[in-house]
């Protein structure tokens, strides 16, 4: 039984429509959906090896108020489903299956979180992708290779201590006399001997290399490898590491790579050797030593995943653009603990999205700009306020309201910045499939200090027939998005 979903579904979902086929779930099915109904990415992540992405995300301050789904109705034999964030496929036992995708894909075509993927793990765009169902979650592992491969080869090349046999006249360790008698005698000037050395060509590297050529070896290999000057390089760098490679030798190297590597330096290599097994492997990433509880699955966490994206787009935004008219945006990552601002004296640092100072060395010709703070949100935008302290915006005969935490936020980090205009910014569902430029709103002056605060909307592209008319779309998009905040920020 397969539950299709798709993510931000704050009204309850009936089972009926939800469950494929539509048959009402047996008892044991009932017990391992209430089982890990609510269950947070931060307790998924202590539970077992689950792969979830961003690593960090798991990791993060907010990381116990993420879930996957939540039951209504609980006690009834067809409960009705509720999602957040998280997309992503997985697996509750052995005949039920959820899939999660994105809330601006329409049928099976998973165009936007594909998207996605590409930019933020800078692959270059792919043709119409040709995978469905939990077949094609497992394809994304491809785009993730090369991000995390990165990640890894930050930290140096792995190295690890291997025991390597050595026959010859400079003896470094024990000798192995039984090899010594079986290729020594008569006696030839040579002797058999075993060392342990501290090298890059063990276990871990090796199975890296299997992974590179197995992705070499599919169609979609040179978009993954040879894209980007950083992944080539770390890809040779990988294949000079592990001089001792050997294709025949691919079960053996996963074999001895199926427990967890913790080590307090190599911290990147763990979530790349769950990656590399799975490719690998092409069998589902799971925990639980039990088969009740033999979960499976890759998720992803949208909010985390849109901040990375908008991160990307800016960046090349700026690269292609002329010096006086680059947004010049710092992105302060609250998951890597980069870039954060204090909010009182002798205080802790938080970590607006995307920020821009009034001044900085940086900026010493361009002191004249403006300080500008940006607020990614992936989730849902109610299309009206429904409690106290949510405000509307409107543009373009529509509106939205953002909540009061959100207004909270950006007056804080507005005020202590300092900075004239905060601007929230979140992916745009069309309610007019001819809209084409980006939604933005009206600016509420706030009282007391002053600043303006706006929301603007990115529209995802809709109705295309296949992925690169898809990718085209939105790269003009992003264009005109960019270009509206740098209107709004001057």
């Amino acid at each position: 039984m397969i539950i299709n979903l798709k993510d931000n579904q704050y009204e309850p979902v009936p089972w009926e429509k939800a469950a494929s086929p539509n048959e009402a779930p047996d008892q044991r099915q009932l017990d391992l959906l209430r089982e890990f109904a609510g269950v947070s990415l931060k307790e998924l992540a202590g539970r077992g090896n689950f792969l979830i992405f961003p690593s960090k995300a798991a990791e993060s301050e907010l990381a116990d108020q993420k879930y996957i789904y939540k039951l209504t109705n609980k006690d009834s034999d067809s409960p009705a489903l509720q999602t957040g964030n998280i997309m992503g496929f997985i697996s509750l036992g052995e005949d039920l299956q959820m899939r999660i995708t994105s809330r601006f894909d329409q049928g099976k075509k998973n165009y936007f979180l594909h998207y996605m993927l590409q930019k933020v793990c800078n692959v270059a765009p792919t043709k119409e992708p040709t995978s469905s169902g939990d077949d094609e979650f497992y394809d994304f592992l491809y785009y993730l290779f090369p991000y995390y491969l990165n990640a890894s080869c930050a930290q140096g090349i792995y190295r690890a201590y291997v025991r390597r046999e050595y026959n010859d006249a400079n003896v470094r360790g024990p000798i192995d006399v039984g090899r010594h008698i079986r290729f020594n005698i008569p006696f030839n000037g040579k002797i058999a001997y075993l060392a342990r050395e501290y090298a890059t060509d063990n276990n871990v590297t090796q199975l890296i290399r299997h992974t590179i050529e197995y992705i070499r070896s599919q169609n979609l290999g040179g978009a993954i490898l040879e894209h980007d000057s950083q992944i080539r390089d770390n890809v040779k760098a990988m294949v000079a590491a592990t001089p001792s490679y050997k294709k025949e030798l691919r079960a053996q190297v996963i074999a001895g790579n199926l427990r967890p590597k913790v080590h307090s330096y190599y911290t990147a290599y763990e979530p790349l050797r769950q990656i590399c097994l799975a490719i690998l492997r092409r069998k589902k990433i799971g925990y639980g030593d039990n088969k009740r509880q033999n979960i499976s699955g890759i998720l992803f966490d949208g909010a985390a995943l849109w901040e990375e994206y908008l991160a990307r787009v800016f960046a090349e935004y700026d690269a292609k653009a002329a010096t006086p008219n680059k947004l010049n945006l710092i992105h302060a990552n609250n998951r890597l603990n980069k870039n954060g601002i204090p909010l009182f004296e002798n205080g802790g640092s938080y970590y607006p999205d995307f920020y821009r100072k009034n001044f900085s060395e940086k900026l010493e010709q361009l002191s004249d700009y403006k300080g500008l703070v940006l607020d990614a949100k992936y989730k849902r935008l109610a299309k009206s306020s429904a409690s106290i302290g949510e405000e509307d915006f409107c543009a373009q005969g529509q509106k939205v309201s953002i909540g009061r935490e959100d207004l909270f936020q950006m007056l804080a980090y507005m005020h202590c910045l300092p900075a004239t205009r905060a601007i929230l910014l979140f992916p745009w569902e069309k309610e007019k499939a001819e809209e084409k430029s980006p939604f933005v709103s009206e600016a509420k002056s706030a009282r007391g200090f002053g600043g303006e605060i706006l929301a603007m909307g990115l529209p995802i592209a809709q109705g295309q027939e296949n992925f690169q008319e898809f990718a085209q779309k939105m790269q003009k998009q992003e264009e005109l998005f960019c270009e509206k905040i740098m209107d709004k920020s001057a």
